[in-house]
């Protein structure tokens, strides 16, 4: 059973995402909030499978919600929902689109996602920018020697 956390600032959202999901007998909701300094203390107790991010006016890219993780410490999986073109993200370098439910539940799961067209994704995230700058991320660091 995947556990599974949602961070979002829009209740309706929020709360239809996890109303949705619960129906999935597979996933287990451990939680849910809104503001993510107290979802980054909730998640370091619960240590979800996964955190379900969407883009909002206060985390426009959850690319930094990524790089905040890595900061403090915290492993999860991200999926970051774009609610604007229902682009979802997967922070393990995935993306594709979501229609569903099923398209969100098989991102969880690490199954295959339905890529976009090249002139449909997103450029220039804050992910893309910060490796461009030599950001260190676990899978992409060398060995100094």
């Amino acid at each position: 059973m995947k556990r599974i956390f949602l961070l979002s600032s829009h209740p309706l959202f929020g709360q239809g995402v996890e109303s949705l999901l619960r129906r999935e007998t597979e996933l287990d909701i451990v939680g849910r909030e809104s503001d993510i300094d107290r979802a980054i203390a909730r998640i370091k107790k619960l240590r979800p499978d996964a955190v379900i991010v969407d883009s909002n006016d206060s985390i426009p890219d959850p690319a930094l919600v990524v790089m905040r993780f890595l900061r403090e410490g915290l492993e999860t999986m991200v999926i970051g929902v774009n609610l604007w073109d229902n682009v979802v993200c997967v922070y393990r370098g995935q993306q594709g689109v979501i229609k569903e439910v099923r398209d969100l539940v098989q991102a969880i799961h690490g199954e295959g996602l339905k890529v976009p067209p090249p002139s449909a994704r997103r450029r220039g995230s804050s992910l893309e920018s910060a490796l461009k700058l030599g950001f260190q991320l676990p899978w992409n660091k060398t060995q100094k020697k």
